[in-house]
């Protein structure tokens, strides 16, 4: 019988909880990370309780950690969860809820690349970020410090197609922002989306993007996030040698 794992989210910030449960088979079950270009989390063997790393890997190849459950007659299910920044689960968002493949929503600097079919491409860019907060606290349960920058950006959210589809389906993006997958995971990693876009206009682009993208709105979208970093606490124990001179 085959395995089958049911996962309590599908994408995490650092250092956010996750469980995942194992059925079908033959129980119970040891839960596992694959070695093959992980995302750096860990699972608790028995009760398939995983745990984000502290910080993310921006390397692409290490965005997901593949939970393996292994049933007594050695059988295996396998799971993914990505791990990701603010602006990657923003991305993550409106994939899901658009029903879009991973590679057509896609980061980009200023670089319009040009469809290569009639579907549907998204295309994510940092616009302005701006800093309004800083702190740096010591936990004493983890024995770490504990620093975060409070930041505020706006994401140029450019939908685009050589067909009508960005036409139709520009809207589909606030209605992702604002659904409920959205809102449960903006509570439950640090962060707020603004569900309409910056100045209540979606810009369009299309009349300057050539014959190849007829089709192209803009959308900028305010987004404030937190940026951790945790590390160990710095002890200063090397002190000069205290010198007594007397007179002879």
């Amino acid at each position: 019988m085959s395995i089958v794992i049911s996962q309590s989210a599908y994408a995490v910030g650092p250092g956010i909880k996750a469980s995942f449960l194992a059925s079908g088979g033959t129980g119970p079950y040891v839960y596992s990370l694959s070695t093959t270009n992980p995302a750096g989390g860990t699972i608790n063997s028995s009760s398939g309780a995983y745990t984000a790393p502290a910080v993310w890997n921006e390397n692409p190849k290490n965005t997901y950690d593949t939970i393996i459950a292994t049933d007594t007659l050695a059988a295996t299910g396998e799971a993914q969860i990505e791990v990701g920044n603010a602006i990657k689960l923003f991305m993550e968002i409106i994939r899901r809820e658009m029903g879009l493949a991973e590679d057509r929503v896609r980061l980009y600097q200023q670089k319009i690349f040009e469809p290569t079919d009639e579907g549907l491409w998204i295309a994510i860019m940092v616009s302005r970020a701006k800093a309004f907060g800083n702190s740096n606290k010591f936990n004493p349960a983890t024995q770490k410090s504990e620093q975060y920058v409070s930041m505020q950006a706006t994401l140029e959210v450019s939908v685009y197609s050589r067909s009508t589809a960005a036409l139709w389906r520009k809207e589909d993006v606030l209605i992702a922002l604002a659904s409920d997958y959205s809102k449960y995971q903006q509570s439950a990693n640090s962060f707020a989306i603004g569900t309409l876009p910056a100045g209540g206009h979606m810009l369009n682009l299309g009349v300057i993007d050539g014959a190849a993208i007829p089709y192209n709105f803009r959308i900028p979208i305010n987004i404030q996030y937190a940026y951790p970093k945790r590390s160990d606490v710095p002890y200063f124990d090397e002190f000069q040698q205290t010198q007594i001179i007397t007179d002879a």
